[in-house]
């Protein structure tokens, strides 16, 4: 249970089910089956359904991807970092600068479908990867109206523009892009992954390079290619208890023209979480408010100290 003042409170429920077959691979399992269900009470919303198996096809690891993600309130910061001044006084309503909390927010809805296969190069660390994805956007406004729904008038979202309408109306944004589109890639890399598990590694090292595009052919309103290079290593401080980790991450446009609503995607060789976009948030540099950082290429690194706070058994298993 959460609670957003603009969004209501977040409510629903996921399960990820393991399959470990006789148990003589623990920790690595045989299939993973993710659902997850959840709302706010306003109408975003989490729909999601992740598989992840090495035994589903023999020699491959498969990962398939199908959800449907409704934002009511994105964040849209501007582009090119610092380049995009953030005034906070215009989201703070107890600021006398005060212009909406809604300023630097969009409505965004997506449904995306992606499928990723991987297989041995060579030896046991080296791997070549596919995959395939198709994502439809569908971009606007934010609803105000919905917003305000209930509230008194000294509460209500002033109906004033904000910054998605004003690089709209500036041409920033083209009116093609403006309301969202379709986007099918194709992506293809290597993998070298010597990772002791995959959930939450203790030492090894899992580095990538992901080469993605979009033809126009498909559907896509413009053409485009991104690389990626990305870097991460596993150290243990304490055995079973405390890991240290790194991650540095290097992407970037190698051709065509690619859609605002796309560039907050960060590329990797398998989404292991419901989102892969930034920079900022939770999900790839923490303490800067989500996509902070929009722009063609970019470059980051973080790092942080995992602790596994206790190892048990329940009904005779791990």
């Amino acid at each position: 249970m959460a609670f957003d003042s603009d969004l209501g409170f977040q409510y629903g429920a996921l399960v990820n089910l393991y399959q470990y077959g006789d148990g003589s691979r623990y920790p690595q399992y045989n299939h993973s089956l993710y659902f997850e269900v959840s709302r706010f009470t306003k109408g975003s919303g989490i729909n999601r359904f992740y598989y992840d198996s090495d035994r589903l096809i023999k020699g491959l690891q498969t990962t398939v991807d199908i959800s449907y993600l409704s934002d009511q309130a994105y964040d849209f910061l501007g582009f090119n970092g610092y380049d995009a001044v953030y005034k906070a006084d215009w989201v703070d309503d107890e600021s006398s600068g005060y212009v909406s909390r809604m300023f630097y927010k969009y409505d965004r809805k997506v449904f995306r479908f992606k499928g990723d296969l991987q297989g041995k190069l060579a030896g046991d660390h080296v791997r070549w990867l596919a995959g395939w994805h198709f994502q439809n956007f569908e971009i606007g406004e934010v609803n105000l109206k919905k917003l305000n729904k209930g509230r008194d008038e000294a509460d209500k979202l002033p109906d004033v523009p904000g910054l998605f309408r004003k690089y709209r109306d500036w041409g920033i944004i083209s009116k093609e892009q403006a309301d969202g589109g379709f986007v099918p890639a194709f992506k293809g890399g290597i993998v070298y992954d010597s990772r002791d598990v995959r959930s939450n590694p203790m030492k090894g090292i899992w580095a990538e390079a992901v080469l993605e595009g979009a033809p126009g052919i498909l559907g896509s309103e413009s053409s485009f290619a991104k690389l990626s290079l990305v870097q991460r290593q596993y150290f243990t401080i304490v055995p079973r208890k405390l890991s240290f980790v790194y991650r540095l991450a290097y992407q970037t446009t190698v051709a065509g023209e690619v859609p605002f609503y796309y560039q907050t995607q960060v590329i990797t060789s398998v989404l292991a979480r419901y989102i892969s976009e930034g920079l900022g948030g939770s999900m790839t540099m923490r303490g800067i408010l989500r996509n902070r950082v929009i722009g063609d290429g970019f470059f980051y690194g973080n790092a942080e100290a995992r602790w596994k706070a206790v190892h048990f058994t329940f009904i005779r298993n791990n």
